[in-house]
């Protein structure tokens, strides 16, 4: 642009108005345009710090003895569960869709910088009239607009910056399939387990029903403690029968994440991973850098402040240049020793009346420019809101999970001593099986805790931008 403005100054001092030689119109237009030219700048992006005022740290305190980790597999050690990722990354369906939207603006940038360079074409015109015989002639046409005002150059740069956001997206993709499937996988072990979990109380109560009826036989038991045994073990069967469903469907949940057929078949582990240190959180802005789709926001935003620009050269003149080379004979054989022809041509076109097309476009062009930006504000909103709830989720779930282990074990130590008074004659069996639900039902809240405090550690390194 700066080079195009030198260009014109040196071309407006070479001589007084008086001496010098009438222009062509493309010339005079040309130089009229160049002030015009000089106005036509991107927008100033305001940096990420004045949009953001994002503040020093996170609200949320940082998990003690956090360490910094460079992916979601980093969290756990689990080979299993790190070659089933590996598996979704290549077998994900829309991971290999988004790779062909990639692949796709790829070719839209190839397609976009190719404007820029001469087309060439080559002709061959054959002609036969009375009494003039036959005429042959091969040429090589070419056709060149001179980018006199880099809008080319604008058009290349808004859509480099298409390639990088959709680049950045894919990744956020990859990433996110590979969270999704750590959760299911948490979801599906946890799933197996509280199945198992239900099918140890239900022999317990079987048991305990058994025991029951032949006391009741014998003219020990009541009728009313069966029936209630009864009731209890037909819960336990529903309850089984809820935990089988609700683990084919997180099986195949995870099937679909690895892009195969949900069939239920995928052998899952039946003990979930050990949770390694929580990822150090940094601060707000550094995490921005780290997160893809923070990445393709901002490309977005370059892509529609560029555009503003290529809408606003739109409205200067265009030249163009058209150039022909080539002979013509009327034997073939003769070509080489034929007459040569060629020609060069220079065209200019200018908008003068659309009904204000184009001006409608460099508005809507501002409009979505501010769209995008509004846009990058939104996710770097809900970038921190992500990590914030992550971090204090951390240290809630950590905090439930102890008081859960806690509470396990005083329960246990209450079946233990209702169970010796039982024994003793000192309590019914109904007294002690409310000891025994009781210990089942805190197992199950505790495994559902660690479960829920796994695919929090997963979202939690996916906030803070680790992905895979």
């Amino acid at each position: 642009m700066a080079q195009s403005a030198r260009a014109g100054k040196g071309q407006t001092m070479g001589g007084s108005p008086k001496t010098r030689k009438p222009r062509s119109i493309c010339a005079v237009l040309a130089t009229a345009s160049l002030t015009a030219c000089s106005a036509l700048e991107p927008v100033a992006l305001p940096p990420s710090k004045e949009v953001l005022n994002a503040p020093a740290q996170f609200s949320a305190p940082a998990p003690a003895g956090g360490q910094v980790t460079d992916s979601l597999l980093d969290l756990f050690d689990d080979p299993v569960l790190r070659a089933a990722v590996a598996q979704s990354q290549s077998g994900n369906l829309d991971i290999r869709q988004s790779a062909k939207r990639l692949e796709l603006a790829g070719i839209d940038l190839t397609t976009t910088a190719a404007d820029a360079w001469p087309q060439l074409s080559a002709n061959v015109n054959a002609s036969h009239g009375s009494g003039a015989g036959e005429s042959l002639s091969p040429t090589l046409d070419v056709q060149w607009e001179v980018d006199l005002w880099g809008l080319q150059a604008d058009r290349r740069r808004a859509s480099r910056a298409d390639r990088a956001a959709e680049a950045a997206r894919h990744q956020a993709l990859q990433d996110s399939v590979a969270a999704q499937l750590m959760q299911a996988w948490f979801d599906a072990v946890a799933a197996k387990q509280q199945q198992g979990l239900e099918a140890r109380r239900l022999k317990v109560l079987r048991a305990s029903a058994e025991n029951t009826r032949a006391n009741y036989r014998a003219g020990i038991g009541t009728l009313d403690d069966l029936s209630a045994i009864e009731r209890d073990v037909a819960l336990s069967q529903a309850a089984l029968a809820l935990n089988e469903g609700q683990t084919h469907d997180a099986v195949r949940t995870v099937e679909l994440l690895l892009g195969q057929y949900p069939d239920n078949d995928l052998a899952i582990p039946s003990r979930l991973p050990r949770l390694k240190a929580a990822p150090a959180p940094g601060v707000p802005l550094a995490v921005l850098a780290e997160r893809p789709d923070m990445q393709a926001a901002w490309q977005d935003a370059v892509a529609a402040n560029r555009r503003i620009v290529v809408s606003q050269k739109e409205l200067l003149p265009q030249i163009s240049l058209t150039g022909q080379f080539g002979s013509t004979s009327d034997d073939f054989g003769a070509l080489s020793h034929g007459a040569t022809v060629w020609s060069l041509a220079a065209a200019l076109t200018a908008p003068i009346f659309e009904a204000g097309r184009r001006k409608a476009n460099i508005e809507a062009s501002r409009n979505r420019a501010d769209q995008a930006l509004i846009t990058y504000l939104q996710t770097a909103l809900t970038t921190f809101s992500e990590v914030e709830r992550g971090l204090d989720q951390e240290r809630i779930l950590a905090r439930r999970e102890a008081r859960l282990a806690a509470a396990v074990t005083h329960a246990r130590a209450t079946e233990a001593t209702f169970e010796t008074r039982y024994r003793s004659g000192l309590s019914t069996i109904l007294d002690l099986l409310s000891a025994q639900n009781a210990v089942f039902d805190i197992q199950s809240q505790l495994l559902a805790v660690r479960n829920e405090r796994l695919k929090n550690r997963v979202a939690l390194g996916l906030a803070l931008g680790k992905g895979v």
